[in-house]
């Protein structure tokens, strides 16, 4: 007999693809409702999920869908902050490595 082990599936907030979700990053408000890039996948509060595409990023972070997913309204100073550390986390992997 076989066992087959559960591969957590999550969907990117922009375009829908689902993943592996350690192929895809993680946005996550704190309980103390800080959001923030969570480059470990780990950490405790609300989340959405991203491709690791600059275009996903984009078109997600600036959307309202990803305030309704985390639940609270950013500024417009958090979203800018957000892409830089998206970039920062993504730019890696571009060269096939990724944290």
């Amino acid at each position: 007999m076989s066992t087959t082990q559960y591969v957590p599936l999550r969907s990117c907030l922009a375009c829908g693809r689902r993943a592996h979700k350690m192929d895809l990053i993680r946005v996550v408000k704190t309980p103390e409702g800080v959001v923030e890039v969570d480059s470990t996948g780990i950490k405790e509060g609300r989340g959405a999920y991203f491709c690791p595409h600059w275009k996903c990023a984009m078109d997600g972070i600036g959307k309202t869908r990803f305030e309704h997913a985390i639940r609270c309204v950013i500024s417009e100073e958090t979203r800018r902050q957000l892409i830089l550390d998206y970039n920062e986390l993504v730019s890696p992997s571009l060269s096939g490595k990724r944290l």
